[in-house]
C-alpha cells in the first residue's frame, strides 16, 4: 500500500474541527523525534500532531490527532530560551525549532504561511527578550514576528570596534569552551562544534569583571536557566572584560546598569543580593549550564 505523506497532511488539516471558545491557535505540525540535528539518520520517526495554543496560557498542547482524545505532551514556553524561525532540514523545507532546556524541539508546518502563523503565536508566549533570530533569515520573510523587548536592538558590530570577540575558556569543571560576544548577548559555545549550548543577554547581567585569567560574571534572574555566578578561566593576555566593556558602551539605548571591575571585584549590583567573590561563588557552581545561586 502506497500514500503520499503530503497528501495525507493536507487531508489531515483539511480535517480541523472548529475551536474551543479559549482556542487561540491549532492545526497540524510534523514533530521529530529527539535529534541534534534534523537531517540525521535516525529509526525513529516524524510524526503529525494536533499542537493546541490556549488563551491565558504559557502552555502548547499536542495531541495524538484532531479529536484530541490522547494527549501527547506539553511545552512550556516560558521555559523557551530561543526561537529558531527557519531550519534547514532537506525532508522538511518548512521547519523551525524551539529551544527548551530538555533539548531542542523541530517542527515542520505544511507551507510558510502556516510556519509564519506558528511563529507569530509561539512568539508571544516566550519570555521577554528570549526571541532570537538566525542573522542569515530574510527579516521581511518574518516582518510579523513580535519580539517584546526592542531595547538592545540596536545593531552592534563587534567587527567595526576591532576588537576579539571569541575567547578560548575552560569552566568551573574543567572542560574546553568558548565564550563569545555576538550582540546582543555573551554566549557559551561547544568546543568542538561551536553550537551555542548558552547564553545571556548582556543587559541581564548583574555585574562582570576579570581578575588575571579569571573572569567572572553573575547572571539575573531573567536569564535562561535564572540566576547564578559563572567562573571561567582565560588564556593568558586575553581580555574579555574590556571587549565585553566595549561592547556595553557603545551599545544604544542600554537602560540597564552593568556593575564591571577589571579587578575582578564588582560594586554593587542592583539587586540587593551581595556579589559573591571567585572563592566563594566556586562552591555553588556545578557547571555553566545548571549554576544557580543560593536564594
Amino acid at each position: 500500500v502506497f500514500f503520499c505523506k503530503s497528501a495525507l497532511f493536507s487531508a489531515m488539516a483539511a480535517a480541523t474541527p472548529a475551536p474551543a471558545a479559549d482556542v487561540v491557535h491549532q492545526g497540524y505540525l510534523t514533530k521529530a523525534p529527539p535529534l541534534k540535528n534534523p537531517n540525521e539518520n535516525t529509526l525513529s520517526k516524524w510524526h503529525p500532531r494536533w499542537f493546541v495554543v490556549r488563551q491565558h496560557s504559557s502552555q502548547v498542547e499536542y495531541w495524538e490527532d484532531e479529536r484530541m482524545l490522547v494527549r501527547k505532551g506539553v511545552l512550556d514556553m516560558q521555559k523557551c530560551y530561543r526561537l529558531r524561525p527557519s531550519v534547514e532540514c532537506k525532508k522538511y523545507p518548512h521547519l523551525f525549532s524551539l529551544m527548551l532546556p530538555e533539548r531542542e524541539w523541530f517542527f515542520a508546518a505544511d507551507s510558510a504561511a502556516d510556519k509564519t502563523k506558528w511563529i507569530e503565536q509561539l512568539s508571544l508566549l516566550c519570555p521577554n527578550d528570549i526571541i532570537r533570530r538566525d542573522t542569515n533569515i530574510s527579516l521581511s520573510e518574518f516582518d510579523t514576528v513580535s519580539c517584546k523587548s526592542d531595547t538592545l536592538r540596536s545593531s552592534i558590530s563587534t567587527a567595526s570596534l576591532g576588537i576579539k570577540t571569541t575567547f578560548r575558556a575552560t569552566d568551573s569543571d574543567g572542560k574546553l569552551a568558548w565564550l563569545h560576544i555576538k550582540y546582543p548577548d555573551l554566549q557559551l559555545l561547544d568546543f568542538s562544534s561551536r553550537e551555542v549550548r548558552q547564553y545571556w543577554p548582556i543587559n541581564c547581567l548583574r555585574g562582570y569583571g576579570q581578575d588575571g585569567t579569571t573572569f567572572t560574571f553573575e547572571a539575573g534572574r531573567r536569564c535562561p536557566g535564572g540566576e547564578g555566578t559563572y567562573i571561567f578561566e582565560l588564556q593568558p593576555d586575553d581580555d574579555l572584560f574590556g571587549a565585553l566593556d566595549l561592547v556595553v558602551s557603545a551599545s544604544v539605548g542600554d537602560d540597564t546598569s552593568i556593575a564591571s571591575s577589571s579587578t575582578g571585584v564588582l560594586s554593587a549590583p542592583p539587586t540587593p543580593a551581595p556579589y559573591k567573590s571567585p572563592a566563594a561563588a566556586a562552591a555553588t557552581v556545578t557547571s555553566p549550564t545548571a549554576t544557580t545561586t543560593a536564594a
